[in-house]
């Protein structure tokens, strides 16, 4: 299992176990970026870490399913999520994350794409 499907493990878990979520902030190169699909980025653990307090804070319970496949210049994992928002509304999205890992196996960069219908 590589950091990107531990990644999607965690997902499901950070926003209620802070152990799970210590781990998935782990999972992040500390000069790591993510780019969610809001067009927005975060760099470093700081700024990462601040992104997911306000994404769980925001979405309450999260179910993913996900494949994970090695491209030629990093990975991509095509994902379905099922969610609970903050405000009791459940909601589905689908979408591909792809991601760099750095020499160690930490995560350089992950940008998510949600898919559109």
């Amino acid at each position: 299992m590589n950091s990107l499907d531990t990644y999607f493990r965690l997902s499901d878990t950070a926003g209620s176990n802070s152990d799970d979520f210590n781990s998935l902030i782990a999972l992040f190169d500390p000069n790591g970026t993510i780019e969610p699909a809001s067009g927005s980025s975060f760099t470093g653990r700081e700024e990462i870490t601040n992104f997911f307090h306000e994404f769980f804070e925001k979405n309450v319970k999260l179910r993913h399913v996900w494949i994970t496949t090695k491209q030629e210049d990093g990975y991509q994992t095509m994902w379905a999520v099922a969610a609970l928002g903050k405000d009791g509304h459940v909601f589905s999205l689908e979408g591909n994350d792809y991601a760099k890992l750095n020499k160690d196996g930490l995560i350089s960069h992950l940008k998510v794409v949600i898919k559109s219908n």
